[in-house]
């Protein structure tokens, strides 16, 4: 059976879930703030770039800022450095724009959680008074990013509800965005516990496949190696990111929570068009969704911005407001199931499963349902307790469809993947929260010597959860892949609106529609690819090229 996914068009983000201001489409202020103290990562910022920002139609900026580096003697934050970050906020407002404070790079808390989390709770304290006056739509406070290392999940669903009451007694009712523990990605969404509170927004972080948004980054250890991955948008990396995307939304949905995408991107080692791809994708789908979103970031590696020509990347940039269709493409997924006694029916044939780490404890049973995993105590380390099937007959270079059924308590939470043995590299996998049908992971494969093994990590929460109908098949994808020298219209053009000029290509047709869906002028391309807007009243606009690209608009 074939399956075809085509999205409909949407102009802008827009939440189906609770009613909460929201800040659209954004963008970082990344290696500025967030530097060391008295380390400068060469991004310089001033009052002209907000309105830079402001102009090309986005809605919110991300102000990362690393206030663990000026805090007092007396533990509080120093009155300069809040001063930088308060002209950083009022500049993102006199531009018409939300701000969001995150407090960034807190290495002490990764490192000793228990000996700096009283820090963490007095710059919270601190930055709640600085803003208490601000109109919440204005500014949003984010309470720590990306958790990880000593910050486990386990504490990182303790913290936060401590941080939200601190918060509390000065901004009642301020939007606070909430990130994931290990390093706040997709993953651990499903093991976050949400603070008793109506004024939260979720906040995740993507950059999948690591190996295409980070190959030569300095800090990601190995990248070098990864020089040269391409994301082309080809029927199987479509279907990877839909994937992670649908997963996010039918939880949120459940739960009735607000997502926010804080950080997404693909650093400039990375060939320029294949970035452009994988961002207008990844932009549709948070449009799609009804998620906002902070671009990582402005002017530096991933940038938006050439500081030094004082231009936008103008492809990147025009990506980021694609409203064209999306589809994940024509597959088929094969009949053979590639892991063997799928359903337990043979017991632990196949199957090795344990306690690894002992400070963790959990009972096996196997029953017609399948295999019955009772943890009684989380382990230090996720995986602590496994569920284990080795020698996987996956082939390299082909992509795959985990499926399973995971039933049984609904605060249990596993993850599941496939990796390789000795050195661990993940091809695909995907957090569920219990109990779930049917859930979905794309496998994409890759050359390797080692060992491939499908893991069960059940070291994330207490818990009883069955596991049945474990299913690996082959993904078949019919549509060719879309080549990556072609950019968002399949044109190999540079499309974009420079001032009041259109850039597209010889005889496009475009319409300039204002925010209530009125066509208020229409008009076509020359030889040169380009036209001007005019008789326009002042606004922000959504200008359609053709009948399958939208960009913003704004005539001052």
């Amino acid at each position: 059976m074939k399956n075809s996914i085509i999205f409909p068009v949407f102009l802008s983000a827009v939440s189906v879930f609770c009613d909460l201001p929201f800040p659209g489409r954004g963008v970082n202020l990344g290696d500025w703030l967030e530097a060391p103290k008295n380390e400068n990562w060469g991004v310089s910022i001033d009052s002209v770039d907000f309105v830079n920002i402001a102009q090309k139609g986005f809605n919110n900026i991300r102000i990362p800022a690393r206030f663990s580096d000026y805090v007092t003697n007396e533990k509080r934050v120093s009155p300069e450095f809040m001063q930088k970050v308060k002209w950083a906020v009022d500049q993102t407002i006199r531009n018409k724009m939300t701000a969001i404070i995150d407090v960034h790079h807190f290495e002490g808390m990764a490192a000793e959680p228990q000996k700096y989390f009283e820090i963490l709770k007095n710059i919270w304290e601190d930055v709640s008074q600085e803003f208490a006056n601000y109109k919440d739509s204005s500014v949003l406070f984010e309470l720590m990013n990306e958790p990880h290392d000593a910050t486990t999940i386990e504490l990182w669903n303790i913290y936060p509800d401590e941080l939200v009451k601190i918060i509390r007694k000065t901004n009642k009712t301020r939007p606070i965005l909430l990130g994931t523990a290990d390093w706040g990605g997709f993953s651990m969404f499903k093991t976050l516990k949400i603070p008793e509170d109506d004024n939260l927004i979720v906040t995740l972080h993507y950059y999948n496949p690591g190996k295409f948004t980070h190959q030569g980054a300095d800090w990601a250890e190995g990248s070098n190696a990864w020089l040269g991955t391409r994301w082309t948008q080809s029927g199987v990396q479509k279907l990877a990111m839909l994937q992670d995307f649908e997963e996010v939304y039918d939880y949120a949905k459940r739960k009735n929570l607000k997502i926010h995408i804080g950080e997404f991107g693909a650093y400039d080692k990375a060939i320029y068009d294949d970035r452009v791809l994988w961002t207008e994708y990844a932009a549709a789908l948070c449009s799609r969704f009804g998620f906002a979103f902070s671009y990582w970031e402005y002017s530096s590696g991933f940038g938006l911005y050439d500081p030094q020509t004082k231009k936008w990347r103008e492809e990147l940039t025009a990506a980021l407001f694609s409203t064209k269709e999306i589809s994940s493409g024509d597959y088929s997924i094969g009949n053979e199931n590639l892991v063997r006694n799928p359903n337990f029916e043979n017991k632990a044939k196949n199957w090795t499963y344990g306690v690894w780490d002992k400070t963790g404890s959990a009972d096996f049973e196997f029953s017609d349902g399948g295999l019955s995993i009772n943890v009684s105590k989380i382990p230090s380390d996720v995986w602590g307790i496994q569920v284990i099937q080795e020698k996987l007959p996956l082939e390299a270079g082909k992509s795959y469809l985990l499926s399973f059924d995971a039933a049984g308590d609904s605060a249990m939470t596993l993850y599941a993947c496939v990796e390789t043995d000795e050195d661990y590299e993940i091809w695909g996998g995907i957090t569920a929260s219990v109990p779930a049908k049917n859930v979905k992971a794309v496998i994409q494969t890759e050359k390797t010597s080692r060992t491939i093994n499908l893991i069960f990590n059940l070291g994330l929460s207490t818990g009883k959860a069955v596991l049945s109908n474990v299913s690996i098949k082959e993904i078949v994808i019919d549509a060719a892949p879309v080549s990556g020298q072609k950019l968002l219209t399949g044109l190999n053009r540079k499309i974009f609106i420079s001032g009041n000029v259109v850039n597209a290509y010889p005889s496009a047709q475009f319409e300039v529609i204002s925010a209530n869906g009125k066509v208020i002028f229409s008009g076509k391309c020359g030889a040169d690819g380009k036209a001007e807007i005019k008789n326009t009243p002042k606004g922000i606009y959504t200008v359609r090229i053709g009948n399958n690209l939208s960009l913003k608009y704004i005539c001052k």
